[in-house]
């Protein structure tokens, strides 16, 4: 197994992900949307036990939300994209009901299917980029677009 493969999968419903490493290195490799479903997700903590993934914090060197990324996986309470996301694509947060916090001042380019859950997603951004948000192409269609606190 290489570090982006699941340590152990578990086939019978629900189907669960066993991962070793850091979420990190699963986003940048894009490893959950070779899955159609998930129900849960399990990462080794430092304690070295399995924790059940709820939130995600996106890597800095991460610029692009890829296709489906987070689609698959609706127990995420949370995700975090730092200031320098710049695009997120279609299906990325597909089925998903969480709090998106975005960091960037100015709106990454958001694919208009990149959710159909348009009321149901909380999206914090810097106070001063609330406007622009609520304002810019595809973000528009989102009902809670409110101030990071």
């Amino acid at each position: 197994l290489n570090d982006a493969s699941p340590l152990r999968i578990q086939p019978q419903n629900p189907i669960k992900l066993y991962f070793r490493g850091s979420m990190s290195e699963y986003l940048r490799n894009n490893t959950f949307t070779t899955y159609i479903s998930l129900d849960e997700i399990y990462i080794y903590n430092s304690d070295n036990e399995f924790e059940l993934v709820t939130e995600v914090i996106v890597p800095d060197d991460v610029t692009i939300i890829k296709v489906n990324l987070f689609r698959i996986y609706s127990l995420l309470e949370k995700v975090v994209l730092h200031e320098n996301v710049q695009k997120i694509e279609s299906g990325a947060f597909m089925n998903c009901e969480f709090d998106l916090i975005c960091y960037a001042i100015e709106p990454p380019v958001l694919s208009a299917d990149a959710t159909w859950n348009y009321r149901n997603l909380n999206i914090y951004v810097p106070s001063e980029s609330v406007e622009l948000y609520k304002n810019a192409e595809n973000w528009s269609r989102f009902d809670n677009i409110l101030p990071i606190n």
